[in-house]
């Protein structure tokens, strides 16, 4: 955490000074991005491989079929990644064609919310999975039970708070992304926002849970859920609803994805747990 966060304070200041003292425009930005996550590298990596830690990249022996099991149980966050990106160039391409340029830039103000959001239960997921490997793997069902459950109330709160703060001031946020509130893409933004919103409500438990089986071991169930939540439902979400909603069918196909894929995700947490006796 300490470097990652020194990494941000690099690159940050490193902008101001590029940018606006050197005057070098993008590519200051561009440089200072480099440069700040090159020292983060070079720190974090002096721990890594440091043969007197007991965690270090040097200690151990490699092993081929240890390494296929690792790819394979992580590849459910790159299906996530993959599938996000094409759903986020298929939900472009149908507002470009419903409302033009001024639709794109609306969406990309609320898709950078949506990703900040995300940011949140991303950092709870990604902190509870070894705890959850750690102990799934010393047959502690009943703990990774309650670890679950916690985390999902966790989660539930904190989606809930988002949207009640969005619905509440989801005006202010899209600003941030404007220069002032005349033009026709925030008024598109302020009105998406408000539906597409809900997905706060679910996207949480959704991250949780893919990250949950993945803890487990449970490659193919994270993978399912994975494809669900960012590709299938969104692809006919955003192909069926617009055609009936305009507009508003493409702001509710991503809260309708979500919602479906925790109905099936639930579904599939609770045959596992039924196995953790």
């Amino acid at each position: 955490m300490i470097i990652m966060s020194l990494s941000v304070v690099i690159n940050v200041l490193l902008t101001f000074f590029f940018v606006i003292g050197l005057g070098w425009g993008n590519t200051g930005a561009s440089v200072a991005t480099g440069v700040a996550f090159t020292i983060g590298l070079l720190i974090s990596g002096c721990i890594t491989f440091n043969p007197r830690q007991r965690l270090s990249m040097l200690k151990g022996h490699f092993r081929m079929p240890l390494l296929r099991r690792a790819v394979y149980n992580g590849s459910s966050e790159g299906v996530s990644e993959m599938a996000a990106s094409v759903s986020i160039l298929i939900i472009n391409l149908t507002v470009v064609r419903l409302l033009g340029a001024d639709g794109v830039a609306a969406f990309t103000a609320i898709n950078y919310i949506n990703f900040t959001g995300i940011l949140l239960f991303l950092g709870i997921s990604d902190g509870l999975i070894p705890v959850l490997s750690y102990n799934y793997g010393a047959g502690n069902y009943q703990r990774v039970r309650r670890l679950f459950r916690i985390a999902a109330i966790i989660t539930m709160s904190i989606g809930a708070m988002v949207f009640i703060v969005l619905q509440a001031f989801g005006r202010h946020a899209i600003l941030l992304f404007f220069d002032g509130s005349e033009s026709q893409a925030f008024q598109i933004a302020v009105e998406g926002l408000q539906l597409f919103a809900f997905i706060f409500l679910f996207n949480g438990l959704n991250v949780l849970i893919i990250a949950y089986f993945t803890a487990l071991g449970k490659a193919k169930i994270s993978i399912i859920i994975s494809a669900a939540r960012g590709l299938v439902f969104v692809l006919i979400g955003v192909t069926v609803l617009p055609i009936f909603m305009g507009i508003t069918g493409v702001w509710a196909a991503v809260p309708l994805a979500e919602l479906l894929t925790l109905g099936v995700a639930l579904m599939l947490i609770y045959r596992i747990h039924k196995k953790l006796v």
